[in-house]
Formats: C-alpha cells, sequence, structure tokens
C-alpha cells in the first residue's frame, strides 16, 4: 500500500495499515499522539486495539476500502464530516458514502430506494394533516431523527402525535400504516449482522446493509405475524446496546479481521 505521497493527515494511518495489521484507528487521537509525541509512542498508540463502542468515530481500513464507523451519522455530525473529508482524499472506497448516510436517514427516500432494490416496506405516504391509523409517524423536518418516531392507534393519538412531530404544523410528516396486531421490533446491526439467529430477518438485515451500508445501524422492522418490512434506519445509542451485544459484535469484528475479510463475516 502506498503511504509517501499520502495526504499528511491520513499518512499516519496508512503507514501502518496492511491487511487488517492495525484494524481499529481513531483518527484524531493517533494524529494529536504522533504530532506531539515520539514516533515510537505514536506507533504504540496506533496499533492498540480500541473497543469499537469505546469511541465516537472509528476507522477501518481493508485493502482500498476505509470504513468509518460511528453510532452517529447523522447531517452535519463530526461522523458525516469526517466521511466528506475521506472523500475527498484519494485512494479509497468510503463505507458509508456521504450520499448513503442521507438516503439511509431521510424516511422517505430510504423507503422509496428499499423498494426499489426489493426491500418490503409498509404502505407510507407524507401529509401534514391526516394519516391513517394506526400508523407510525416520523418526522421529515430538517431538525427530525429517524430514531424517534410516534404511533397514532386511533384519531386522538393522530392527532397529537401529528401535533409533536410536526412541531404544531410547520412542517410535514411521513406516515407508515401498521398492519392488525403489528409489532415494532428493533434490531442493532455491525455490517449487517446482528446477534439473532432467525433466518428471514438475518436475510434481511443483510439485505438493507448491502443496499444502505451503513456499518453501525439501528434497525426498526414492523412485523404483520408473517413478514417483516423496514420502517427506518438510524443511529444506535450506547444505551441501547446491552453487553452481550457489544461482546458478539467485537467477536465477530475480530473474526473477519483474522479471516481477512469485512463484508462477509458472521
Amino acid at each position: 500500500m502506498e503511504s509517501e505521497d499520502d495526504d499528511s493527515s491520513n499518512s499516519c494511518d496508512v503507514k501502518t495499515i496492511e491487511n487488517f495489521v492495525m484494524p481499529f484507528v481513531n483518527f484524531l487521537e493517533a494524529h494529536n499522539d504522533t504530532r506531539v509525541n515520539t514516533h515510537k509512542k505514536g506507533a504504540e498508540n496506533l496499533h492498540k486495539k480500541i473497543s469499537l463502542f469505546d469511541k465516537d468515530i472509528t476507522e477501518m481500513y481493508s485493502g482500498n476500502n476505509l470504513f468509518v464507523l460511528s453510532n452517529e451519522y447523522h447531517y452535519k455530525t463530526e461522523s458525516y464530516y469526517r466521511i466528506v473529508l475521506r472523500e475527498n482524499q484519494n485512494g479509497y472506497k468510503i463505507t458509508p458514502s456521504s450520499d448513503q448516510i442521507l438516503d439511509a436517514y431521510v424516511i422517505p427516500i430510504c423507503l422509496t430506494k428499499a423498494q426499489m432494490t426489493g426491500i418490503p416496506v409498509s404502505e407510507w405516504g407524507i401529509s401534514d394533516t391526516y394519516c391513517p391509523v394506526p400508523s407510525m409517524i416520523y418526522g421529515i423536518n430538517y431538525y427530525s431523527d429517524s430514531s424517534r418516531y410516534e404511533v397514532a392507534y386511533d384519531l386522538e393519538t393522530a392527532k397529537e402525535a401529528i401535533k409533536k412531530v410536526t412541531h404544531s404544523g410547520k412542517y410535514p410528516f411521513c406516515f407508515q400504516r401498521l398492519p392488525p396486531n403489528a409489532e415494532i421490533k428493533t434490531f442493532t446491526t455491525l455490517f449487517g449482522k446482528n446477534t439473532t439467529t432467525d433466518p428471514e430477518i438475518c436475510a434481511l438485515l443483510k439485505k438493507i446493509y448491502e443496499v444502505f451500508e451503513v456499518p453501525v445501524a439501528k434497525i426498526i422492522l414492523i412485523y404483520d405475524g408473517e413478514k417483516y418490512y423496514l420502517s427506518s434506519i438510524s443511529p444506535i445509542k450506547r444505551s441501547e446496546l446491552s453487553n452481550d451485544e457489544k461482546e458478539e459484535f467485537q467477536t465477530r469484528v475480530e473474526t473477519g479481521i483474522e479471516n481477512g475479510e469485512i463484508r462477509n463475516f458472521c
């Protein structure tokens, strides 16, 4: 891997990386260490493994691929700008891309893209006053968070939910009709993998990752008793992760590193 001509902000990372020799890099920490300390001390920090959920941003390299891992990718966050920075530096395919983040986190775009690629989604629409009941309701304004939704069970709860997500009618919202007796289920994923062993869920989460390529995500699904439908892709809060999930994810990453692979490890 070439290193001498790399941008100075990236050279420290690249020089020590070959086939996951140094699997996890927190760029800001590593860069600061090598600027103010000796090269030897900086190298020691670079080779130190960093737990996926201990840092806000982690970078993982595999050949010409650079994966930016973060619990949060929303527009204008530090993680988003890190991705944009890396996209403007030559030599790597960046995952996720800034375009993929916008596609994933804006609910109507996410659902449209999912439908176009064969991922099942519930009946949905955009409105500013009305929604069928029962429905899930997401805000789609500049400040909206794709992990937050309201459930309208009847006309009264719909009125309150719409008022809340539209900031008292200032913005439109996206509704998703809920089938009778539907269940709303949430899965945390790393490279499209979750601790579940349900083959249907595993296949759907894998497909969602292949389409949107968000390495660390919370996937909200609607289950009608027979089939799962994508509702949203959103950031993961650390408080939402169990210790078992953290350990399982870490094991999967380490297994992928040992196998020299990242996209297809289990």
